[in-house]
């Protein structure tokens, strides 16, 4: 499912083009780390209201079965970079809390949906996201090399991936 149309990343909450309507109409709902990406911030009521209603709406219109929600680049200086600093991790408690709501209240509306957590080379796999989605492909690290070359370190990682993955997802790709 692609809410944002235009310059963005794979992930619905990244964004590299301003022209896009809500960028433009509402800047307060994205973070930025100094660079030219906005992340959508997820701890902000009126932003997280916007992208449920947003996407909720593309499933319920397109009957999708599958949702994925992709996620290639690190949040982590997005949210250091909009905390106080007597605050520091609150900008990330606030985006993951939001992030399990926001997947709970899709289960809860989408019963029969399949949610796909790309993992961002394993990141996002924790126990939690584990209750409500599963990654059908967990990394982006067992690609090849970019020429379509396997890379024996590349293999190896990916088998021990899957080995150490296999004890708490036995649903990954």
């Amino acid at each position: 499912v692609a809410v944002f149309c235009g310059k963005c990343n794979k992930d619905t909450t990244q964004i590299t083009d301003y022209n896009i309507p809500i960028v433009k109409e509402h800047p307060e709902y994205f973070l930025s780390d100094g660079g030219v990406n906005r992340l959508l911030n997820l701890g902000c009521k009126e932003a997280y209201d916007y992208i449920k209603d947003a996407v909720f709406g593309v499933i319920r219109k397109l009957g999708v079965d599958c949702y994925r929600q992709d996620f290639n680049f690190s949040p982590l200086p997005f949210w250091r970079s909009n905390d106080k600093e007597n605050r520091r991790g609150i900008t990330e408690i606030m985006h993951i809390n939001a992030l399990y709501r926001f997947f709970d209240e899709m289960l809860a509306e989408f019963p029969t949906l399949i949610i796909d957590n790309c993992a961002s080379g394993g990141k996002r796999l924790d126990i939690e996201m584990a209750r409500r989605s599963i990654p059908l492909w967990r990394s982006d690290y067992n690609c090849m090399d970019g020429e379509g070359n396997s890379n024996p370190d590349i293999l190896q990682a990916t088998q021990a991936q899957t080995f150490g993955l296999s004890f708490w997802y036995p649903y990954n790709g």
